[in-house]
Formats: structure tokens, C-alpha cells, sequence
């Protein structure tokens, strides 16, 4: 289901760029696949751990959500090929003139809230989403911020020479 959401993500993607959606955008396709691989992967791989405490899963929750915004940060910045998760926000902002990290945010929200319907749609529960997705999304999009602002000059560095004369 991951790998086919993410086609619908960079569906989105192109409707929103437009004229501007490349062949680039579309490679976005094949690190999108490979991460729907790997979640299959390692629920297989981590499903026998023994569960942790309600504390212990919440700092887990935590830190993920730090390694995560940190990979994101590093992922838009520098203008490599991006995940599908942050190329549609970041066509948004790059098509509304808006900072990344305010779009991703409302993404992650929006995307949340499709999350809840089909679950309750489809499961009559909320499987999958609980306090952790919320706190993802609460956090994500701001600590990509954080990180924006007090790493100017990395920032400045990883930005490719035509980018920083325009």
C-alpha cells in the first residue's frame, strides 16, 4: 500500500509543478518503492521484539522523530532526489512561495486525517494512528525548521552553485 500511495504522491505532485514537473520528479519513485520494501521489511524483521514500556515507546517515538526531520533536513537541502513525502510539500511551497517546513507540517496533518478516515472506514479503528503519528507530525516539519535556521552555512554549502547566484 506504501508504494502505491506514493505513486498517487507523485500523481500530486506533477498536477501541482505543472510545466515544471521533470523526469527528476519522477525518480523519486524509485528510493519511494524501495522505503514501501523496507517498512514491509522490518515490521517482519521487529515484529517479535518484546514491547516495551508506554515511556520506553514514547522516547523511541522521540528520537525517530529527530533522526527523521534531521534526514529530512539534510534530504531537501541538498537537492538530491527527495522522498515523495517531501516532494509534494515541497512543490507546494516551492509553486506558493511558502517555507518548506510550514507545508510539511500541514501535510503531515492532512495526511493524518485521510489516515483516520480510511481506518475508521475500512477497520472501524484507529489502527495505526495514535499519539506517536501525531506527535511525527507535530514535530517533523518543525524541528526541519529548527534545523534550517541554525545551520545557515550548511545550508548555504549543500546549495548547488546555480542555485545560490539565482
Amino acid at each position: 500500500m506504501t508504494i502505491a500511495f506514493i505513486f498517487i504522491l507523485v500523481l500530486l505532485e506533477a498536477i501541482v509543478l505543472r510545466r515544471q514537473f521533470s523526469w527528476q520528479n519522477l525518480l523519486q519513485l524509485i528510493p519511494g518503492s524501495l522505503f514501501g520494501w523496507f517498512i514491509d521489511a522490518f515490521v517482519r524483521f521487529f515484529h517479535s521484539l518484546p514491547n516495551q514500556t508506554y515511556i520506553e515507546q514514547l522516547g523511541l517515538v522521540l528520537m525517530g522523530t529527530v533522526l527523521l526531520s534531521l534526514g529530512v533536513f539534510l534530504e531537501v537541502n541538498s537537492h538530491a532526489i527527495i522522498m515523495p513525502g517531501e516532494g509534494l510539500p515541497n512543490a507546494i511551497a516551492l509553486m506558493h512561495q511558502l517555507k518548506f517546513a510550514k507545508v510539511k507540517v500541514y501535510n503531515d496533518f492532512i495526511l493524518i486525517g485521510i489516515s483516520l478516515v480510511l481506518a475508521l472506514s475500512f477497520t472501524h479503528s484507529l489502527a495505526g494512528v495514535r499519539e506517536g503519528t501525531l506527535i511525527a507530525a507535530f514535530l517533523t516539519g518543525r524541528l526541519v525548521n529548527f534545523f534550517t535556521e541554525h545551520a545557515n552555512r550548511f545550508v548555504a554549502w549543500m546549495t548547488p552553485a546555480a542555485d545560490a547566484n539565482n
